[in-house]
């Protein structure tokens, strides 16, 4: 990491080895340079350091693969034009939030990692093909009629097995109601998801939940649990860094007595160190060997994302996989019906939160802009321009208008407006690092 300011220097170390990373810290570009080596590294780059062209042409020549992050800290006067910085493969706004300040170093190693990724196409793009803008949209499809993406893929895993603990298609599922509780559940093909997890509830298993980026995986693990046991019992987390075999043996011994069956969320396959995702492997062969298993395991997978994984997870994963039940999320473009739901509870539960806010409520025509170009919508991008638009507009209703200027243009705006909207919504709650 390259920065000539101690305290940005110290509080980043704490943020970095709470991510897993050793940091080495150099002052002068010059020492940079030198202390390169011929391994592929990630290079932090404190923008207030302001390196000339030339500067940054000799680290790219010295470590042609490497990634040159370059990161800058808000402040209330930091505008999206500020950063104007060229060469560089990611550029990122730290807040003062210490949460927040990690999941986007998190994210810029990921992103920058897979950039040539059409998957990660998000980090460089308008959410909706919209940049900000005060001109008329087109008119859009309503969102009540049919979509046209097609014919309706199957949702199980495509890895074929003569296993009993194998992902299934879901054509000519018999028709029943289906109540959902976390999910939106609308669309025809999210009600045969929320089946098929309905079906998936066996203890003693292990549940694979596969999307797309920006698919709602922990909502997956939620919705499932709920189709488990109405949420008799709640969901169980670990965090990715915490997983032990002896805690989750204990876990199990603990439903055991209660004679209560429960479901555990470990994550993300990509947050997994190489001795977490040993430590589900050795626990999956322990609940194989027990005659009535109480226990559940439940691990998230994003496509694509292998290329993130901790070094050994990879293996480790395949072997854990090959025994699960894997079920893929459709993706919020396929599923035309659930997005106005979306948008209607999240708004509601944005206001019952902060009640402060302006806006009261998102017009039929924002909901038919969303939907007519659904094609690059995910979950996490619908969120995140909700979010940004509930608490930085100064209108009681969220419009087309607000649609386009509070999306996504390039990474350095989103990370503008997240910050901005964290103001917002945690006025008093800074954990102030930066």
């Amino acid at each position: 990491m390259l920065t000539a300011n101690r305290t940005t220097r110290s509080q980043l170390a704490l943020l970095l080895r709470d991510l897993g990373y050793t940091p080495t810290f150099h002052e002068d570009a010059k020492k940079l340079l030198g202390a390169l080596s011929e391994t592929p590294s990630d290079l932090l780059i404190d923008l207030s350091c302001e390196l000339s062209e030339i500067e940054l042409e000799r680290l790219k020549a010295a470590q042609p693969t490497a990634n040159l992050i370059g990161f800058q800290h808000y402040s209330e006067s930091n505008t999206g034009n500020e950063i104007k910085a060229q060469g560089y493969t990611a550029l990122i706004i730290l807040p003062s939030h210490a949460e927040r300040a990690k999941a986007r170093l998190k994210n810029a190693f990921r992103n920058s990692t897979n950039e040539s990724s059409s998957s990660r196409s998000w980090a460089t793009r308008a959410p909706f093909g919209n940049t900000r803008s005060t001109g008329t949209a087109k008119t859009p499809r309503p969102f009540g009629t049919r979509p046209s993406y097609g014919t309706r893929p199957p949702f199980g895993s495509n890895r074929p097995s003569s296993s009993s603990k194998t992902s299934r298609p879901f054509a000519n599922k018999p028709k029943v109601d289906i109540h959902a509780r976390y999910l939106a559940a609308y669309s025809p093909i999210a009600k045969d998801f929320v089946q098929a997890l309905k079906e998936g509830c066996t203890p003693g298993s292990t549940l694979v939940l596969t999307g797309e980026e920006g698919a709602e995986h922990e909502l997956a693990a939620r919705e499932f649990n709920y189709q488990f046991n109405q949420d008799a019992t709640p969901l169980h987390t670990i965090p990715s860094n915490n997983i032990c075999i002896k805690e989750l043996e204990q876990m199990e011994k603990n439903a055991n007595k209660a004679k209560q069956p429960i479901n555990c969320y470990l994550g993300r396959t990509d947050d997994f160190s190489e001795e977490s995702m040993e430590q589900i492997k050795l626990f999956q062969q322990y609940l194989d060997n027990l005659r009535n298993p109480h226990m559940q395991l439940i691990i998230a997978h994003e496509h694509g994302s292998e290329t993130c994984f901790h070094r050994g997870v990879e293996a480790s994963f395949k072997a854990v996989q090959a025994k699960a039940v894997t079920l893929t999320i459709p993706p919020l473009r396929a599923r035309v019906e659930d997005i106005a739901p979306v948008c209607h509870t999240l708004l509601g539960t944005l206001r019952c939160a902060h009640p402060f806010l302006l806006v009261h409520y998102i017009s039929n025509a924002a909901i038919e802009h969303l939907v007519e170009h659904r094609s690059e919508l995910s979950y996490a991008k619908l969120v995140r321009l909700l979010r940004n638009a509930v608490a930085l507009s100064q209108r009681n209703s969220i419009g087309v208008e607000e649609i386009k200027n509070y999306g996504e243009s390039d990474v350095v705006n989103q990370h503008l407006l997240e910050t901005m909207a964290d103001e917002q919504f945690f006025k008093d709650q800074q954990s102030a690092n930066f």
